[in-house]
């Protein structure tokens, strides 16, 4: 009951005071095709990985959206992001643990349609089982910490 009643009253407030739209929102429409998209390599990416942006600006501060080509056994070392990262499995499959450590004892394989949430400063890994596409979404700027640094 409580939880209901602030939710309102905020909304109440927010409404009253104008609030600004966020920050980086989009107020028209987009459709991207997969023909559409640019890939490119980054040296913060696994050997033979791309990625494509498919909305927003990943250096910015601003709602993005970017897609991974991932070749089988590609690995993200230990890591953590500095912004919440949601990532959809579109195609193939990733194995991912979380920790400090690779442990595969500990992981998870997940097949394309998985959905994983991370919050930020959550220490993890991943690595893809056979060729993958990935698509993170979050709001930017987009960063990537190693857990050991030089560890890509």
């Amino acid at each position: 009951m409580k939880k209901t009643l602030g939710i309102a009253a905020l909304a109440a407030t927010l409404a009253l005071l104008g609030a600004a739209p966020m920050m980086g929102a989009r107020t028209t429409p987009l459709i991207v095709t997969p023909s559409q998209l640019q890939w490119t390599t980054a040296p913060d990416l696994p050997a033979g990985a791309k990625m494509a942006v498919v909305d927003g600006d990943p250096s910015k501060v601003e709602h993005y959206t970017v897609r991974l080509m991932l070749p089988d056994g590609a690995t993200f070392p230990p890591h953590y992001h500095g912004g919440d990262e949601m990532v959809t499995v579109l195609q193939g499959s990733i194995v991912v643990g979380l920790g400090d450590t690779i442990d595969l004892a500990k992981s998870q394989t997940l097949p394309a349609g998985s959905y994983v949430f991370l919050p930020a400063g959550v220490h993890h890994w991943a690595r893809a089982k056979g060729d993958a596409v990935l698509q993170l979404s979050g709001m930017g700027p987009m960063t990537q910490t190693n857990v050991k640094p030089g560890s890509m």
